[in-house]
């Protein structure tokens, strides 16, 4: 649970505390210090940050100061409230960044770059043209990783077509299957890399 807490924006010494409050019960700061091994001064000053994000609540008896966890829906509406947010601001950090000049981006690894692959014709509107010269041959389809035809049903499903130049020895230009038009040129070259067009994106594979 430790970790889980973390993941949804707790500190490390808050998700301790806040698991031992769950274990525990309602307990003096005294028992939560023995059982985190944790000084004092951390202990109050993360139940404080607690107490701040409305997780734990502190209770008076007997002037002696108790603490517990609220009601851990909490939890989920602050972080409803953060994807809302979220959801308005994304656009506009893509409308701002989309007015800066071009930018690089660099995707290391075949991991990265068949993500990229995959996102990028989930992005792709519909009834588009994708753009490419010389396919890499099995570069391409090695980087999809046994995803070729995941990729390019959905291609097909979403009206998108392919215009590309490819050189005499492509022997792949059959898997496409439709929405295809290309090129040959019949030179018997290496190529080692390709050039694509897709919507604003010019990715180049090496």
């Amino acid at each position: 649970m430790l970790n889980k807490l973390i993941k949804i924006g707790f500190s490390e010494n808050e998700a301790l505390i806040y698991k031992i409050l769950i274990d525990s019960g309602q307990s003096k700061a005294s028992l939560i210090i023995k059982k985190t091994g944790l000084h004092r001064n951390v202990v109050y000053t993360t139940l404080d940050k607690l107490i701040f994000r409305k997780y734990v609540i502190k209770v008076i008896k007997n002037k002696v100061s108790f603490f517990q966890i609220t009601n851990p829906g909490i939890i989920l509406e602050e972080n409803s409230k953060k994807f809302d947010i979220a959801k308005e601001i994304v656009p506009d950090i893509i409308r701002l960044s989309n007015q800066k000049p071009g930018q690089i981006t660099v995707y290391e690894g075949r991991i990265a770059m068949k993500n990229y692959i995959l996102d990028s014709i989930k992005r792709q509107p519909e009834n588009t043209t994708l753009s490419y010269a010389f396919e890499a041959g099995n570069l391409w389809h090695n980087l999809l990783d046994g995803e070729f035809d995941t990729w390019n049903n959905l291609r097909i499903k979403k009206g998108i077509k392919l215009k590309a130049i490819l050189t005499g020895n492509n022997e792949f230009k059959i898997k496409y299957k439709s929405l295809f038009e290309y090129k040959m040129i019949n030179a018997d070259l290496e190529i080692s890399a390709n050039f694509n067009i897709w919507g604003d994106s010019k990715p180049k594979f090496l």
